[in-house]
């Protein structure tokens, strides 16, 4: 399998643009339907979308059609994506539970999860088709139920090669269209998730990289206009299931891969991009709680109203750095550093 240090790199942009699709939170405290409001609509669900779409291709790719290291795979996978799933659904139950006394907010989160009963706490933490409560975390849940369905997929790439991926489309399409699950699917295991899973691990059978496959301009143009398409999509309506969104996210799927033949070798060489592959996974993880948290604490304060929106997104980022600096002095203390294991998935 052809493995560059690129791969390293679009998931590390992939991670973050995860924090821009969330900081679209912010719309909550803003005057909806102005000029403001749909571009950053377009560029959190937009922009931000080909991340999703890139992160399976990369989990596929990785997982490859090699079955004889497939149990030695599943015993990392289970380290690197149930656990820290588990850990960070549970710091935000207790989050949510201890501090909810204080804060109206938390309560009603509260309430609406159902965190006082066991059963409600359940559903939010391993639940296998409940929303975590740690949204973004969904993807690890996806993708390590399609790592212990990898051999299907394998066996079906050796026998019909590329062709495995418009069945499973196909099959996925049924359950989204024509039986309706399409919204109940987005968090679970959408369309486009498998597709892409699936071909990332058709590429690796084949032994080629995808930086190979999507390495012609064509391929950026073709991510652009489903970037575009995908953030159209959201400003028409974010919230319901259409297949024109599976569609947007496949053809987005390329823009990173193509972008990352421009980051130059030397660039990921260096401390500080090695500081930012470290903690990704516990920004990607934790900032739908640090980030949210500043977010909300701090929209009240605000009075503008031309550029509140500009200005609470990036109030939302401002969490990553805290984040890394959370991480970095945790890292540095023994017994802080054993538990980080558990959330930055490194175990």
């Amino acid at each position: 399998m052809v493995r560059d240090f690129r791969l390293d790199a679009v998931r590390l942009m992939a991670n973050y643009l995860v924090v821009l699709i969330h900081a679209w939170a912010a719309f909550q405290y803003c005057v909806r339907d102005n000029m403001e409001f749909h571009f950053w609509q377009f560029v959190c669900n937009g922009v931000g979308g080909v991340a999703m779409p890139a992160l399976f291709l990369v989990s596929g790719y990785l997982m490859s059609c090699n079955m004889g290291e497939y149990v030695s795979k599943i015993k990392r996978r289970v380290r690197r994506l149930v656990v820290p799933f588990v850990a960070w659904n549970l710091v935000f139950v207790a989050f949510y539970i201890l501090l909810a006394g204080l804060f109206p907010r938390l309560s009603q989160r509260v309430e609406q999860f159902g965190l006082d009963s066991i059963w409600g706490i359940l559903s939010k933490t391993v639940s296998l088709f409940d929303a975590p409560i740690d949204m973004p975390l969904w993807y690890l849940r996806a993708v390590f139920f399609y790592c212990l369905v990898s051999v299907v997929f394998g066996y079906g790439i050796k026998k019909i090669g590329i062709a495995v991926v418009a069945i499973v489309a196909i099959v996925s399409l049924y359950f989204s269209v024509m039986l309706g699950y399409g919204d109940k699917m987005q968090f679970v295991c959408p369309t486009y998730s498998i597709v892409a899973f699936v071909l990332g691990m058709t590429m690796a059978g084949r032994g080629v990289s995808p930086f190979v496959i999507f390495k012609h301009p064509v391929w950026g143009v073709v991510g652009f206009m489903g970037m575009s398409l995908l953030g159209y999509l959201f400003i028409c309506d974010w919230w319901t299931y259409s297949i024109w969104k599976d569609v947007a996210n496949v053809m987005a799927m390329p823009f990173l891969f193509f972008v990352a033949k421009m980051i130059p070798e030397w660039f990921t060489k260096t401390k500080f991009c090695a500081f930012l592959q470290r903690s990704s996974f516990f920004v990607y993880g934790g900032h739908f709680l640090f980030c949210s948290c500043l977010l909300h604490v701090m929209a009240s304060y605000v009075k503008l109203d031309l550029g509140k929106l500009t200005l609470l997104i990036a109030l939302f980022f401002l969490g990553v750095p805290l984040m890394w600096g959370i991480y970095a002095v945790a890292c540095r203390i023994r017994v802080l550093r054993k538990g980080m294991r558990l959330l930055d998935g490194t175990l």
